[in-house]
């Protein structure tokens, strides 16, 4: 497992696709598609299509863990991906629909966990997105919106997710 206390995985993209976590370079981000660098909250960030651009890793999530990240939606469209794997598309993915609900679920629909983005002021803001889960002793998906829990759901153990995660 990771580290205590320490992200595995700390992407950066001030210029160069970079894993600052204490997984290192093995864990650097793989661009695919024509993303471009812009402006992110903190330093520089990407800025996908939404169609063929990604940031992708190989990746094995854990059955503890944090996934979090700042994702500022230019506009919502169903099935707008933010977090996917290559292996079950029904497992441990993240995603908005056009009326601006972010979902997230894990394990064949279990740990279904959403919240109204059009509620916190819609396309074109920045949110602060964080969804923390635990199957093995909690037994449980949170997920976090601009710092405030949004939805917690039951959640059974993920089994085999994906060999690549994909933003």
């Amino acid at each position: 497992g990771p580290a205590e206390g320490l992200p595995v995985i700390h992407w950066t993209f001030d210029g160069v696709a970079t894993n600052s976590g204490a997984g290192g370079a093995r864990f650097d981000p793989v661009l695919s598609g024509r993303p471009a660098y812009a402006a992110g909250v903190l330093g520089q960030g990407l800025r996908l299509d939404g169609v063929a651009d990604a940031a992708s890793v190989r990746y094995q999530p854990y059955e503890q863990g944090t996934v979090a990240l700042w994702w500022k939606p230019e506009a919502f469209y169903n099935f707008n991906t933010v977090i996917d794997n290559d292996v079950s598309p029904d497992c441990w993915e993240m995603w908005a629909y056009r009326d601006g609900r972010l979902r997230f679920r894990i394990a064949g629909g279990t740990g279904d966990v959403s919240c109204d983005l059009n509620a916190l002021g819609g396309a074109g803001n920045w949110y602060h997105l964080a969804v923390v889960w635990d199957v093995v002793d909690a037994g449980e998906v949170r997920l976090y919106v601009n710092g405030v829990e949004r939805s917690v759901a039951p959640a059974k153990r993920l089994g085999k997710v994906g060999g690549t995660v994909h933003l």
